[in-house]
């Protein structure tokens, strides 16, 4: 049997990020790069096993990227769509995926992690996070509330070196939740750890679980914003789930850490003396030549 949706119907996320500014000093006028990527229809073949999905990405800025693709990590699967695309241009392609290669087991509801990637006129690489939700036959209902507990709703959580992120998971519903996987997802820019987890994660209802996301700058450009996806998925009632949590981050200018702040001011004080004691030592070389001389 074979089903199809639109993107609006099965809960798809988009992101629109303007990655790179180039601003030309002669006119004073800046230009930039914004792709919108789109999933324009998701089929689920079930007779074959199979996810089709028709991709479009369309250039809605000033500069005209290059070596334009989809990069599928989990399934380390990476593809071209083209190598230019024009102001206003739209590009489309369709991917297909094997249940196997998805590792869809049971029904219930699943999702795919993507970068979109591309070039600039210096061949330098730039990608941000994208995710897709579908189901396979009846979903079970949201089974875990996520809590970011340091990250405010709408405001860019900002780092210049690293951060952590405090998570707080809880199970609702009246049937308890196995995490099987958890997964921080963004631009490759970005280094994520979320320590030794003993995975299946068992929580009954009600029940809390916490985590801590270390992030750390890899080579994030400075004033910028990253998507960070957090993907959970796991079972419930004998179904499988995901669940996603979003949040953004603001790639902000080197802060002089105290340690190196201190630093800096005994070396000073340290100058100032060395200065002062060798002014003083010329000063009586010179007194004593002084007198003989008289």
């Amino acid at each position: 049997m074979t089903r199809c949706w639109r993107t609006s119907s099965i809960g798809s996320c988009l992101f629109v990020i303007v990655l790179v500014q180039l601003v030309c000093i002669s006119t004073a006028s800046a230009s930039f790069f914004r792709l919108t990527s789109l999933h324009k229809k998701v089929t689920i073949d079930e007779e074959n096993k199979q996810l089709k999905i028709l991709f479009s990405i369309k250039n809605d800025g000033d500069e005209v990227p290059r070596n334009v693709g989809l990069s599928f990590p989990s399934l380390n699967q990476s593809f071209i769509l083209a190598e230019e695309i024009n102001k206003g241009e739209e590009v489309e392609k369709e991917l297909r995926f094997s249940f196997d290669d998805l590792k869809i087991s049971s029904i219930g509801e699943y999702s795919l992690l993507y970068r979109l990637t591309y070039q600039d006129i210096n061949f330098y690489s730039y990608s941000t996070p994208h995710f897709l939700r579908f189901k396979i036959g009846q979903a079970p209902k949201i089974s875990l509330l996520i809590d970011l507990e340091n990250v405010s709703a709408g405001k860019a959580l900002s780092i210049s070196d690293k951060a952590k992120v405090y998570v707080q998971l809880q199970a609702i519903g009246e049937h308890p939740v196995r995490i099987d996987e958890i997964r921080v997802f963004s631009t490759s820019d970005l280094l994520f750890d979320i320590g030794n987890i003993r995975f299946p994660v068992e929580l009954k209802p009600k029940e809390l679980f916490r985590f801590i996301i270390d992030l750390k700058n890899k080579k994030a450009v400075e004033g910028s914003n990253y998507a960070v996806i957090l993907s959970l998925s796991g079972s419930t009632q004998g179904k499988h789930f995901v669940e996603h949590s979003v949040f953004q981050i603001l790639i902000t200018p080197p802060i002089i850490s105290t340690y190196n702040l201190i630093g800096f001011v005994l070396a000073v004080i340290s100058l100032v003396l060395i200065g002062k004691w060798l002014i003083g030592v010329f000063s009586i070389n010179s007194l004593k030549a002084f007198q003989v001389v008289i």
